[in-house]
Formats: structure tokens, C-alpha cells, sequence
């Protein structure tokens, strides 16, 4: 699903990207699209039971991490990719098969560790979303 401009979702994840560009670049990429990815009730039970496991686990270390008892050590990670398709365009929610176009790929099949990136082989996510342009270019 695509979240429109306006939409509070869609704020938050603007101003979150906004802030976190690198201070020494003058502009701030332009968000083109924000997409949703509604995950399957499996998927989210399968999280929220590993989530709270490492809640468990960090009740009963000596040492007491914050992060890890008040939401399990969840981060929030930015992933940068291309999008060639109409994909949430007026409602479109059909994936196109193109290979060109890594959405798709990605909702389709995952992510894949396969394809060389910069930096190595591997799936890269970053802190900040001012980051993940540069590897995207």
C-alpha cells in the first residue's frame, strides 16, 4: 500500500528520513514513494514471539539493557532500493515480474544475499536514512 502525502504514516517516516541526512549534504533526496508492506499474520507472530524471547533473556542478565527489555532490542533500519513498476500506483497492488525492478523482487522472495553490493555480499541497511541513498546510486 501506498502512503499518500498527508497520510500521518507517511509523515513520520519523512520527517525521521529528513533529520537524519548526513549534515553535510545541502538537500535531502526526494521521497518519491513510501510503501507499506503488509505482512501476513504468521510473519508478525513469528516476530513478536522472537521479540519477546529476547525480553526473557534480558531479564535474566546481570546486567540490565534497556533496549532489550522495553521492545527487544528492536531497531529501526533503512533499506534503499529501486522501484521500475506502477507498483501502489492508483491503487495497483499486482507485482510486476520484472527483474529490473527490486520491490517487487524483494515482496516476492525476499531479500537476497546473493547480489554483490558495495560493500561486499550481503543485505545493507543503515541507521540513517541519508545513508542508504548513496549505496541505492
Amino acid at each position: 500500500t501506498e502512503l499518500v502525502e498527508g497520510d500521518s504514516s507517511r509523515k513520520i517516516v519523512e520527517i525521521i528520513c529528513r533529520t537524519s541526512w548526513l549534515k553535510s549534504e545541502s538537500h535531502c533526496g526526494r521521497i518519491e514513494r513510501v510503501l507499506k508492506v503488509h505482512n501476513m499474520q504468521k510473519t508478525l507472530a513469528r516476530f513478536e514471539e522472537y521479540r519477546e524471547m529476547v525480553k526473557i533473556k534480558a531479564i535474566k542478565l546481570p546486567k540490565k539493557h534497556p533496549r532489550c527489555l522495553a521492545d527487544g532490542n528492536e531497531l529501526l533500519r533503512f533499506y534503499g532500493t529501486t522501484v521500475t513498476c506502477s507498483l501502489s500506483m492508483n491503487g495497483l497492488s499486482n507485482l510486476c515480474i520484472s527483474e529490473k525492478c527490486s520491490v517487487c523482487r524483494i515482496i516476492r522472495h525476499g531479500f537476497s544475499t546473493k547480489k554483490e553490493i558495495k560493500r561486499g555480499i550481503g543485505v545493507f541497511t543503515t541507521s540513517t536514512s541519508g545513508r542508504f541513498y548513496f549505496v541505492v546510486i
